[in-house]
């Protein structure tokens, strides 16, 4: 079930929209499978995807921060299942600062207070 949060500082204004739950169609699985084989994600899941007799990719929105800057960011959740197995992927660096992981954050709990990565201030869920 695909929805969006919307969150907001009262300190700052800091104000942003994240598109949640639900998968991707196969348009974006399909290149982010290719995207797999060709190492882009890291040899891990590329290890994985390369055993399996019939992967299948599934790619999902979901929200990430960071904690040494405190950024928010929208980016894709990964999974490749082959049968019962399956593999998941969600590290990926800082877009703002170049720290190498950031933080999923569930967008059904999505934590009232969280920092603003703006000026610190507690986020709402608007």
């Amino acid at each position: 079930m695909s929805g969006t949060i919307r969150v907001k500082c009262a300190r700052c204004g800091y104000n942003k929209r994240f598109e949640t739950g639900g998968f991707y169609g196969e348009e974006v699985a399909a290149r982010a499978e290719k995207e797999i084989a060709d190492g882009r994600y890291g040899g891990e899941i590329a290890a994985f995807y390369k055993k399996c007799a019939a992967p299948r990719v599934l790619a999902k929105p979901a929200i990430f921060r960071c904690p040494y800057c405190g950024a928010l960011k929208e980016d894709l959740i990964l999974l490749v299942r082959d049968g019962e197995e399956e593999f998941s992927y969600a590290a990926r660096p800082c877009k703002k600062c170049g720290k190498a992981q950031v933080d999923y954050v569930d967008e059904r709990t999505f934590p009232e207070g969280t920092p603003c990565p703006k000026c610190g201030g507690k986020l709402e869920k608007a």
